[in-house]
């Protein structure tokens, strides 16, 4: 197996739930030292190499590139900030692009990517009109590429999964000259939600650190209403009140959550 994660903390909480082995699962930080995409001079037949013998032979690539370019919060400040926005951004937008490179080098008969809904809708949908083209002319069918109507069984809800409403956009892709496709929809997503969701109770910890806990005093302290500028020009706001009445019958748990 082969990982990418640059993000160390999310590289060690990965390692903490799922057992690695460090002979069969390799670890890499900055997927641009496979592709070699930020290397100028570095010829496609030399960085196609360089992928196939950095990346193990594989049938399934799952790949998320960041979203911030093209969600909506991270348009919106990145737009406040006069900085550029989806592949314009030249440190995460162009990575689908890493993708590609990695997806034409190595062949994998499936691939599974994954990003934020407002991905269909970015630039007036130029940018997905451009990976959706890419991916054709890799030589791949999207599973319901023609869907893109508000039931577009391409966005799939974690809701139905978890206590968490977040919408996702997936792209489910078969490499064509393998006729793998057939009549496969995520429009059956629907049948493989559990008969019993996950409520946050179930998810939270039994025991809590105290050091994660506020003390009874600072719950009762109303923390005021901070409209200060950060240095990158986001504005903080802060919950100004005390606790409800559902939540003063239980202040641990309400505590171990704020």
């Amino acid at each position: 197996m082969f990982t990418s994660e640059w993000n160390k903390h999310a590289v060690r909480t990965y390692k903490a739930n799922w057992y690695c082995d460090p002979h069969e699962h390799h670890f890499n930080a900055d997927i641009r030292d496979v592709t070699l995409s930020h290397k100028s001079g570095v010829s496609d037949e030399h960085a196609a190499e360089h992928i196939r013998q950095t990346i193990p032979a594989h049938d399934v690539l799952l790949a998320g590139f960041p979203c911030q370019p093209f969600s909506l919060a991270g348009v919106s400040k990145k737009n406040a900030l006069g900085r550029a926005h989806g592949f314009a951004c030249d440190t995460q937008g162009t990575l689908f692009f890493d993708v590609a490179r990695i997806i034409d080098a190595c062949r994998p008969a499936i691939f599974v990517l994954e990003n934020v809904k407002n991905l269909k809708s970015h630039d007036g949908g130029k940018t997905f009109r451009i990976i959706m083209q890419t991916l054709d002319e890799l030589g791949y069918d999207v599973a319901d590429s023609q869907d893109m109507g508000a039931d577009d069984p391409k966005i799939i809800d974690g809701k139905h999964f978890l206590p968490q409403h977040r919408e996702r956009i997936v792209l489910v892709g078969f490499r064509r000259d393998l006729n793998l496709k057939g009549d496969f929809t995520l429009r059956d997503i629907p049948s493989l939600y559990p008969e019993r969701r996950p409520t946050v109770a179930d998810l939270l910890e039994p025991v809590v650190d105290a050091k994660f806990i506020l003390t009874p005093g600072a719950v009762e302290i109303p923390l005021p209403l901070c409209q200060e500028t950060s240095g990158e020009g986001q504005r903080l706001r802060f919950w100004n009140g005390k606790p409800q009445r559902s939540a003063q019958r239980d202040p641990h748990v309400v505590r171990s959550l704020l």
